[in-house]
């Protein structure tokens, strides 16, 4: 019977034993199991600084170009402004362009009316003066020539008189300083004449060229060379399509800078988008980590099991 006894509780001992191998090889695995997953942890929590130390990297990369941007949308303001500064500059550039050219235009037509009536005006001075000159050249060449008659006809009735006494044999000292006298004076008015000629023909001439002057000057003021005025209104006309010109090259300018912005914004939200995403993954990257370790964590007090106890099937399951 004790020999019975003994082998009974030997049996039990042996029972024990092996249930006790049985969960320490399982505690063993588990350990291992545990420690496999804390190097997972391990790698996860350096994956989890590696990807906040990139996310803060770009944050701050993210962080200089909006610097950059806000500088440059400073300019672009500033643009913006100058621009609207020269559009209105222009716009009244172009008003006193208009107005500049109204008024030109107005001057112009007052100067081509006043240039054709100083024309007809000397025209009809001239047309007179030639007139009165050519009437009085007349009148003087016709008393001329009565003179002429009245001496002629007095030179010779003496020359049939001086030949009448040379037939008498008798000479006469006085005929012959008479003729002398008729001479001259028909030479005189001869010059006279002559001169009130030149005169007359020199007097047409400048009439002719005055003429000709005052068309040539409203041939131009017709075509458009006119005084002084108008051509300072025309200085200040291509001035003003200077400045134009200058305002339109600033307006492209303008352009350019607005696409580039435009390009900068796009830029920007794209990595507005990409850091939303790292800190989506990083957020959905934590809380799996976290529930991973929760799951893998086992009880507390599941390893220290007394020799003395009997482990049920059921538990000898759930272990496993």
């Amino acid at each position: 019977m004790y020999k019975q006894n003994i082998q009974t509780f030997k049996d039990i001992i042996l029972q024990k034993d092996n249930k006790l191998t049985e969960v320490n090889q399982m505690h063993e695995q588990e350990l291992f199991k545990l420690a496999a997953k804390s190097d997972a942890s391990a790698d996860l929590e350096q994956l989890l600084k590696a990807l906040k130390q990139k996310l803060h990297e770009k944050e701050e990369v993210l962080q200089g170009k909006n610097q950059v941007i806000d500088v440059l949308q400073g300019e672009v303001d500033s643009r913006d402004q100058q621009i609207k500064d020269l559009v209105e500059r222009a716009r009244r550039l172009q008003v006193e362009r208009e107005s500049l050219g109204s008024k030109m235009e107005a001057e112009k037509h007052v100067m081509r009316a006043q240039l054709r009536d100083l024309l007809e005006k000397h025209q009809g001075e001239l047309r007179s003066a030639a007139e009165y000159h050519g009437a009085q050249l007349a009148e003087r060449e016709q008393a001329l020539r009565g003179q002429l008659q009245e001496e002629l006809g007095r030179t010779h009735a003496a020359a049939f008189q001086t030949q009448t006494q040379a037939g008498s044999g008798r000479d006469s000292p006085a005929t012959a300083q008479r003729m002398n006298e008729l001479e001259a004076q028909a030479k005189l008015k001869s010059e006279e004449a002559s001169k009130s000629e030149a005169k007359f023909l020199k007097m047409k001439a400048w009439s002719k060229s005055r003429i000709r002057q005052l068309e040539d000057e409203l041939r131009k003021s017709q075509s458009g060379r006119v005084g002084p005025d108008v051509t300072s209104l025309r200085s200040r006309i291509t001035d003003l399509e200077e400045e134009r010109e200058e305002t339109l090259w600033k307006l492209e300018q303008y352009d350019e800078i607005k696409a580039k912005n435009d390009v900068l914004e796009a830029k920007l939200v794209v990595y507005e988008e990409q850091q939303r995403k790292m800190a989506s993954d990083l957020e959905q990257v934590t809380k799996r980590a976290a529930s991973q370790v929760r799951v893998q964590t086992p009880p507390a007090g599941t390893p220290n099991m007394h020799c003395n106890e009997k482990v049920p099937p059921t538990s000898r399951h759930a272990v496993q």
